[in-house]
Order: structure tokens, then sequence, then C-alpha cells
């Protein structure tokens, strides 16, 4: 069986990976989960970040199923802001059907807080999106926003990052010695991430590692005044999945930062994690499941966590949507 994948993790269609890290990390649950539903399968993967080809459209056409897979990539107006590069020209909704049609959604999530969706929006989405089968958001905010539209064949699936997560405990237990943190360097807050670096010294007595798992996280790092006093106290790793989870994994880490899917799979490997929330992907999954999740200026609630004080609950995950959104492709 032939599936398709707009996919979110490669930059482009030569095959060139997203610059974000945090994209392959749900490229990677998202392809297992494949695996598990429809094995044996061919994926034809397909950039959500670069317009298809004429021939890649024929490969899709192809495919018994079409899914775009993982990440923020729906929006309230198309015309000012879209991720999912597949129209040509912004009124190619209105004067023509969309390239392509019936696409199943696979834990997406819609970008930022914002108004309702404009007609074009509402116009373009009906026709790209599946009528029948159930789509799968990552968290209740998403849904009802395709709600507005008149999409009511959605289910809140959260992330499938993290289905696996579900009672994990999420309090800070056997507070590791080491640390792990993220920062977001196109959310930049230099008052607080400063806060958030000397936080951290002043409760991490041994090694603090830096990931940098967007492309400008190390030169924004590298600017913060906190950071340009105290570099001997920081080891900034190579910026690669592998490096990652090796640190998470032999080094006695506990993670903080903004970097949600970096903190997402850190809970995977069942280490100790916070997630410091800078826009609405983590504050809706908190919500919806409990991930450990705080405003990054909270650092009140930062501290009750870094002393082992019990503020959050075991993680709750949907499973009867699961289970619903994967038995909808049985035969």
């Amino acid at each position: 069986m032939k599936i398709g994948l707009f996919d979110p993790s490669l930059y482009d269609n030569k095959g060139t990976p997203s610059s974000n890290l945090g994209d392959l990390i749900i490229a990677r649950s998202i392809e297992n989960y494949f695996y598990e539903i429809f094995s044996p399968i061919e994926i034809i993967k397909i950039s959500s970040h670069e317009l298809p080809s004429k021939q890649s459209f024929k490969d899709l056409n192809d495919c018994e199923y079409v899914f775009i897979g993982g990440t923020n990539i729906l929006s309230s107006n198309i015309n000012s802001y879209n991720q999912w590069k597949v129209l040509r020209n912004k009124f190619n909704w209105l004067f023509s059907s969309t390239p392509i049609s019936d696409v199943i959604l696979f834990g997406v999530g819609w970008w930022q807080y914002q108004q309702k969706p404009t007609f074009n929006t509402k116009s373009f989405y009906k026709k790209a999106l599946h009528n029948n089968f159930m789509h799968s958001v990552r968290d209740e905010y998403t849904l009802n926003k395709l709600k507005d539209i008149g999409i009511e064949n959605v289910v809140n699936t959260s992330c499938p990052t993290t289905w696996e997560l579900n009672s994990q405990q999420t309090n800070r237990v056997n507070g590791a010695a080491n640390c792990l943190f993220t920062i977001t360097d196109y959310m930049k807050d230099a008052k607080n991430d400063d806060l958030l670096l000397q936080t951290i010294c002043d409760f991490f007595n041994e090694r603090i590692y830096f990931f940098p798992q967007g492309n400008g996280d190390s030169e924004y790092i590298k600017s913060l005044d906190f950071f340009k006093k105290n570099k001997t106290k920081f080891t900034i790793l190579n910026r690669t999945i592998s490096e990652f989870e090796d640190c998470i994994s032999n080094s006695n880490v506990d993670y903080i930062g903004t970097r949600l899917h970096a903190g997402i799979n850190v809970l995977q490997l069942k280490k100790n994690a916070l997630i410091l929330a800078v826009d609405n992907r983590a504050t809706e999954m908190a919500k919806d499941i409990n991930l450990p999740v705080i405003d990054r200026r909270d650092f009140d609630s930062m501290r009750k966590w870094l002393k082992q004080e019990k503020i959050f609950k075991d993680i709750k995950i949907p499973t009867d949507n699961i289970k619903l959104w994967k038995e909808q492709f049985k035969k």
C-alpha cells in the first residue's frame, strides 16, 4: 500500500531536513504509527514547505491515503500566512479546485491564537481536507477552529509524540545533578532568558548542557548577558537528535526549556522535563493532557518544580480518541 505524507520535517523536496529539529522528532513518531496502522506500506513524502512538482502531485494521486502530519500548519488567514505550500497563487482556491484533495490531518495544530478563519481559508481547507475520514488534531483549540470552518469530522488525539506517555508522572523526582536546557531564537525574551540561565545555575552544580534545536538558537544564547559572563558553566551540544538523545540517556540530566518537542522527547525517554510555554502549542496541550508546562515567566513555579514540589498531575492521553482515529483505516 502507498500512502502520501505532506512532511514538515522536510525543508524541501530534495530531502533537506527542516531547520527545526522538533519537526524531526514529530516525523519519527508519525512514521512509526504509519507502520503500526498500515504495514506493509510505502510512504511517499512531500515537503509541506515547498510547492510540489507536477510529478509529486501525480505520485500523491496514486496513494490510497494522503496525510499532513504534525506541527502548527493550519492558520486563520492563508493569504497572509500559510505553511502548507500547495497553492501556486493565493487565488487558486477561488478560480479552480485545489491541486490536492481528500487530505487527512494527523496530529496537526493551529498557528498561534488567531481570529476566526477567513472565507478564503474556509474554502481552501474544505476543498483540500477529506470530507469523510476523521481528522486528528493535537489540541482542543485546533479542533474548535476547524469546527468554526464547518469541518466536524475531527477528533483531538493530542500530538502523536505524546501517545506513549499516558499516566506518566511529571513532577521532578530524584532530581539530577546535571541540566539540559533550550531557548528559542524566534521567541526572544532576553530578560527572562537571562533569568532562566541564572536559575539553572543556582540549582544545578555540575554540568549544564544547551541544545540548539533551531538553527538560530546558538547565536541567540551567545548574545545573552548572563551567558557572556558565565561561558565556562555551559556546554553547547552539536545540533543533532542523536547527540541530544545521547545526552539525555547518558548524562543524568533534567530538562528545562522553551522547545516543546525537545521536552516531549525527554519525557519519551522517561526523564524529568519542564516545558516553558512561549506560544499556544505547549499551553493548549498542557490544558488537554496535563503536559508539564508553565509560562516562561513563571519562575515561582519553576523553582517549586526544581525543589521537587508536586505541582503537576499525571499525563492523561485521549486513548479512546486515538483508538477511534486509528481504527477507521481498518478494512
